[in-house]
């Protein structure tokens, strides 16, 4: 489906994203987002990755330019307290599903800011995770995993890896993005069969990633 301009921007409004949000959640400049909504730019690639990004967080696109939300298991962590929310949320969703918590990250460090854990003392924090379930990270094959050593990485080609993290856990999908430069915004789609299609599609890079800690960085390099 080919998304118009105003749903585009009525898609937006009703996650109460940015054109700064959307494009750091489909890897585009901002200038593009706004060439998109000012219908100057109809490359059919560009309005997929679009369209993606959006279905990924539970918004559907009807005929007639209409735009819905997929279900009412919808919710936005942001603000100063978001980041503590979220990680309560992975606790207890766990805690009450079960399951396994995977993500794509861009590093350690970045998994342990997106929790509202900013130095050494919240690996503690972090390891509430891992004492509840198998946590599983795919990650960029630069990364050192040290940080966390009870997480499991891998690494995967860069370009595998979404710009902002991505979270799946118990019935749940999250996507996170920076608000106003300083805080995360975490979109949360409370969905099981969408958590384990994206669980599914995790686990399919994960049989190809390399595993972190048993490999040098620069064997890593090579086959990343």
């Amino acid at each position: 489906m080919y998304l118009s301009a105003t749903q585009i921007k009525a898609a937006r409004a009703m996650v109460d994203w940015s054109q700064e949000d959307l494009a750091a959640a489909t890897n585009l400049s901002k200038a593009t987002i706004c060439k998109v909504e000012q219908g100057m730019f109809s490359r059919h690639e560009t309005n997929m990755i679009i369209c993606r990004a959006f279905t990924n967080i539970g918004i559907e696109f009807i005929e007639g330019e209409g735009v819905r939300r997929r279900n009412e298991d919808f919710g936005i962590f942001g603000g100063s307290t978001g980041c503590e929310k979220f990680f309560n949320d992975i606790l207890h969703s766990v805690k009450e599903k079960g399951g396994d918590i995977v993500c794509m990250i861009t590093s350690p460090e970045m998994m342990m800011l997106s929790c509202g854990m900013t130095n050494r003392d919240g690996v503690k924090q972090m390891e509430q995770l891992s004492a509840i379930a198998s946590v599983k990270c795919l990650v960029p094959g630069t990364c050192d995993p040290s940080l966390l050593p009870s997480f499991q990485f891998r690494a995967t080609p860069k370009l595998q890896i979404p710009p902002a993290p991505f979270y799946v856990y118990g019935n749940k999908c999250a996507f996170a993005v920076i608000d106003s430069g300083v805080d995360f915004k975490f979109m949360v789609v409370k969905d099981a069969g969408w958590a384990q299609v994206w669980r599914e599609r995790f686990y399919m890079l994960w049989e190809d990633a390399v595993p972190l800690a048993a490999q040098t960085q620069g064997d890593i390099k090579r086959r990343v």
